[in-house]
């Protein structure tokens, strides 16, 4: 089984995907840790270093690195990319989606970590929001639900 989640930062895909990963008895594969791992840099680093455009070139490399089975988390502006959309419109694709109030309350409860997390947080969202839905099969709101809920209406999408 393979699926990837796609939702913006702070939408729970870290955190449902590997209760998912669990459920499901395959890996869990966090894009963005693997970007680090191979960059040898934080994220934070990276967009220091390198941009937002240098970023989203590591990005795209470890999206092509299409695993045979897993949970894929994907980073939340992976969809800012056409060809990473065209990539993803051939795939399982779950979108964890959230309203902004309840992403900014998630957001600042991790300060520092979030390069893109700054005053065009919102102009961020809107351009994001029917990408995220582009690309998707399922959308599952993760407002007011736990991390275990989503990942259990995802778990029964995927045994359909």
């Amino acid at each position: 089984m393979l699926v990837y989640l796609v939702g913006f930062m702070a939408a729970g895909k870290t955190t449902v995907g590997r209760k998912l990963a669990k459920m499901l008895g395959v890996p869990f594969i966090d894009l963005d840790a693997v970007i680090e791992e191979a960059a040898q840099m934080t994220i934070p680093e990276i967009f220091a270093n390198e941009g937002e455009a240098g970023f989203r070139k590591r990005e795209r490399l470890a999206l092509l690195a299409k695993p045979d089975k897993g949970v894929i988390a994907t980073g939340g502006g992976i969809v800012t990319v056409p060809e990473n959309r065209c990539f993803l419109k051939k795939q399982p694709v779950v979108y964890l989606q959230a309203d902004l109030s309840v992403l900014r309350k998630r957001i600042a409860q991790t300060p520092g970590t979030r390069p893109l997390a700054d005053h065009k947080l919102e102009e961020r969202f809107l351009q994001r929001e029917p990408l995220y839905r582009e690309v998707s099969d399922l959308v599952v709101d993760t407002s007011g639900k736990t991390a275990d809920e989503v990942a259990r209406e995802v778990y029964q999408w995927m045994l359909r």
